[in-house]
């Protein structure tokens, strides 16, 4: 290397700040893979702190993926490089003296193929006078839901919002929800929202002008699985289109108020169903009632926080209460996939979102 570039290099290399300390959380504490068809999918956030007096920004976040043996099989990072930094696609960067900041982790798709036993991060930070690194390392687990799951809704199927690590239900920040009293878990970390449209992908017929425009207003809603109701929610008011709203304020003072009429099913192993959004009138259960898969338990409505659209928001927990409940994958049986051969239904397959399904 020539000499004056090296010089030049270390010039613009920061102090290290040996006073300001960085800690990393990871939630959920044990991360799972999700299986789906083209890789394997981490989902899981990273809670930075600092425990000095400088605000910090995220500079680098480096994953090297290890296999049983300790060997590096995988090394990946995002920083500012080239003309398009990578950097930038991070959901926050400040780290604030006193808060939390909730990262979700960058490198959410695997290569099925990897033999991944641990993946090892490292945060670099830069504060005004230096910069500081932190690392942890993450084993993350293959999940398969125990529950045999069908989809709660029949007909062509949109998945309009799932859990992808674009979709709102992704990117809900934890440590603002404990802060609102909202949550201790993210329980919607595995969501889905469940609408009904026609071949052509129209969600409604002649512009969604009334509820009972939309295709999936009223239709019969399902259980997923077999189990016994543990909460059964059926007096909330559908939202009348073309007025639907819906108080944000009003949710924050009142989790409970946020999913409108809903079900949850305890399915007796650990794995709750939890269905929302329901219409106004239409749960034909009650706590304690005993439901067998795909028997009839409801309609999709417009209650709670759907806004404009009516869908049913479906989950599955480790807990029957949401707002102490972690989310868990769900694979579902029983549907075909528009656009593609099939010559059965599919057996425990993943969607997400974007996939339009045709279940029966």
């Amino acid at each position: 290397m020539h000499r004056p570039f090296l010089v030049g290099l270390l010039a613009l290399c920061p102090t290290v700040l040996a006073a300001q300390s960085v800690s990393i959380r990871v939630l959920p504490a044990q991360p799972l893979i999700e299986r789906s068809a083209c890789c394997l999918l981490l989902n899981f956030d990273f809670e930075i702190t600092t425990s000095g007096s400088d605000t910090l920004e995220v500079e680098e976040i480096e994953a090297t993926l290890l296999n049983a043996g300790g060997t590096v099989v995988n090394i990946r990072r995002i920083q500012r490089n080239g003309m398009g930094p990578s950097l930038f696609t991070l959901n926050q960067r400040r780290v604030v003296p006193g808060r939390i900041t909730t990262v979700y982790n960058p490198f959410f798709s695997i290569d099925p193929k990897l033999s991944l036993a641990a993946i090892r991060y490292r945060v670099r930070l830069q504060g005004p006078n230096g910069w500081v690194e932190a690392a942890t390392v993450v084993t993350p687990v293959p999940f398969e839901t125990k529950t045999d799951l069908i989809l709660p809704v029949r007909g062509r199927v949109l998945v309009h919002d799932g859990h992808d690590f674009y979709s709102h239900h992704r990117r809900m920040d934890l440590s603002v929800l404990r802060e609102a009293g909202l949550s201790k878990q993210q329980f919607n970390r595995y969501a889905y929202d469940f609408s009904l449209v026609d071949s052509a992908g129209r969600l409604n017929r002649t512009g969604g002008r009334s509820n009972e425009d939309w295709y999936g207003y009223g239709t019969d809603v399902v259980a997923p699985g077999s189990g016994t109701v543990r909460v059964a929610v059926n007096t909330a008011a559908d939202h009348v289109i073309p007025n639907s709203r819906w108080d944000d304020a009003a949710g924050m003072k009142d989790p409970k108020s946020i999913p409108g009429n809903y079900i949850v099913i305890d399915h007796g192993n650990g794995e709750c169903s939890f269905l929302a959004h329901l219409q106004n009138g239409s749960v034909g259960v009650k706590v304690g009632d005993r439901v067998t898969r795909g028997q009839l338990i409801a309609r999709m409505g417009l209650s709670g926080d759907s806004y404009w659209l009516p869908h049913v928001h479906y989950q599955l927990m480790n807990s029957c209460d949401f707002q102490d409940a972690e989310g868990l994958p769900s694979y579902f049986s029983g549907f075909v996939r528009a656009g593609l051969p099939a010559t059965a239904p599919e057996r425990r397959g993943q969607i997400d979102s974007g996939d339009i399904v045709v279940a029966k």
